[in-house]
């Protein structure tokens, strides 16, 4: 939550430190796509309908 409320407002007011900077939270920020998406698969693996 941290990531996603503090960039936004850095990038309005144009304080992040470096270029460098933006390709930390870039590679942060596929790493969680890349995480998340893996629980998701897991999960879609693993599911079996209450209805069935």
């Amino acid at each position: 939550m941290l990531l996603i409320a503090n960039v936004p407002a850095r990038l309005l007011v144009r304080k992040l430190g470096s270029p460098f900077d933006m390709l930390l939270l870039l590679g942060m920020a596929v790493i969680c796509l890349l995480v998340s998406e893996g629980i998701w698969r897991l999960s879609v693996r693993h599911y079996t309908s209450a209805s069935s």
